[in-house]
């Protein structure tokens, strides 16, 4: 379209969303009331085709969501129309297309069901953990990664001289449960018990440290603290992995998962096309006649 008929196909649609009631619908509306967009030839595009594509916008937005839409489909449709000139329907095995095409769907929605109802809880943790043992030498680091315990704190948070004290306390339950319960009131994050790794890069960008701050970051039984930009950061490494070494199972964990999924997935829909094609041999609705 150019750009004066689209003005005008604008301000119509905006008549025709704004008025509905007025006489002007009547014209462009069947005998139910229902309100045309655009027609070609003897389709027609309906208001409510774009509902979906409308709801929750405001009047001025849902006035350019469907001019666009409908200039889309007008465009479409005549194209359609000039492609059916040159290629009949019958001609180029579209039929023939199309019905594969729609065979395919119809494959692709039920193997997709299938998988829904059948694997769920299909890969479990024990099963990737399992998996990480035995292939440990194909999951191997290209970078040294630290594994960190650590608390974000203000130190405008309340009784903040507390948490110097809980850190460097002994190591007893009663301890741990002191700064942890702190921790849960006061602190912005921190991860205390099981700890989580970390790259480099991840390690001094999460906790605004430098290079030489980073690098000075050893496996220690002790939290260092750091401040930066009014926010104290407390650090333990309990764990570091160089280059070559393997990598944690927390890197790999969603790939080895998804890996595991998709053989299970080929798998269990291999089976259930054998059991489909059996039960029909079995009741005589199948014959295979190059056996």
């Amino acid at each position: 379209m150019t750009t004066q008929p689209r003005i005008i196909f604008l301000v119509f649609l905006l008549l025709m969303l704004s008025f509905s009631a007025c006489n002007l619908f009547n014209k462009y509306g069947n005998s139910d009331g229902t309100r045309v967009v655009a027609r070609v030839y003897n389709e027609y595009l309906y208001v409510a085709d774009l509902d979906a594509l409308t709801m929750g916008k405001s009047s001025e937005d849902s006035v350019k969501i469907v001019a666009a839409f409908a200039e889309s489909w007008v465009k479409k449709k005549l194209l359609l129309q000039k492609a059916q000139e040159y290629i009949p329907s019958d001609d180029a095995g579209i039929n023939k297309k199309v019905e594969d095409y729609r065979e395919s769907l119809i494959l692709y929605e039920y193997e997709k069901e299938l998988i829904r109802k059948k694997m769920e809880r299909a890969v479990k943790d024990d099963d990737i953990a399992e998996f990480y043992e035995k292939n440990q030498n194909n999951f191997v680091l290209e970078n040294e990664v630290y594994k960190v315990n650590y608390i974000v704190i203000s130190p405008q948070a309340e009784e903040f001289d507390k948490i110097k004290i809980l850190i460097n306390k002994g190591k007893t339950d009663e301890d741990f449960e002191a700064l942890e319960g702190y921790c849960k009131a006061f602190a912005q994050s921190y991860n205390l018990e099981e700890g989580i790794w970390k790259t480099a890069e991840s390690l001094k960008s999460d906790f605004n440290l430098n290079t030489d701050k980073s690098d000075a970051l050893t496996v220690s039984s002790k939290f260092k603290e750091y401040e930066y930009g009014g926010t104290n950061y407390y650090i333990k490494i309990i764990e570091k992995r160089e280059k070559g070494e393997a990598t944690p199972l927390e890197f790999v964990q969603g790939q080895i998962k998804e890996m595991l999924f998709n053989k299970k997935k080929v798998t269990l829909i291999e089976n259930i096309y054998n059991k489909i094609l059996q039960d029909g041999i079995a009741k005589k609705e199948v014959e295979i006649f190059t056996k």
